[in-house]
C-alpha cells in the first residue's frame, strides 16, 4: 500500500471560495458604514456653508436696518441692496414695518424683515 492511500483524504473543495466571499461581504460593508459617516459629515458641513453664505449679505443690511430705527422713522421704509457675497453679488430687501404703537407710553414695535431677491 502506498502511503498516499493510508489515510483518506477528506473532501474539502470549495471552501476557499466561502472564505473569499465572507472576506469580501465584510471589507464591502466596513467601507459602506465608513462611506455613509462620510457622506453624512459632508453633507451636513455642506448645509452649514451654504447656511453662512446665504446670511452673509441679510445680516449686513439687517443690522442696518436696526440702526435705522435708533433714528425718528414715521413711515414703512422698503430697500434694495446688492452685496457681495462669497458665493458672488446677491441682492436683499429691506422692509421695515410700524406694527404697534403703545398709546400710554408711545413706545413703537417695529418689524425688520431682510429678505433675498
Amino acid at each position: 500500500m502506498r502511503p498516499s492511500h493510508r489515510y483518506p483524504r477528506r473532501q474539502r473543495r470549495g471552501y476557499a471560495m466561502v472564505l473569499v466571499v465572507v472576506f469580501l461581504l465584510i471589507l464591502l460593508s466596513t467601507l459602506g458604514l465608513a462611506y455613509r459617516q462620510m457622506a453624512t459629515t459632508l453633507q451636513l458641513e455642506m448645509a452649514r456653508t451654504q447656511q453662512i453664505d446665504f446670511e452673509q449679505g441679510s445680516l449686513k443690511l439687517g443690522s442696518i436696518g436696526l440702526g435705522m430705527l435708533e433714528g425718528p422713522l414715521s413711515t414703512p421704509f422698503t430697500m434694495a441692496q446688492s452685496y457681495s457675497t462669497s458665493a458672488g453679488t446677491r441682492w436683499y430687501t429691506l422692509q421695515l414695518t410700524r406694527l404697534s404703537v403703545d398709546p400710554g407710553t408711545g413706545r413703537e414695535t417695529w418689524s425688520v424683515t431682510v429678505t433675498p431677491q
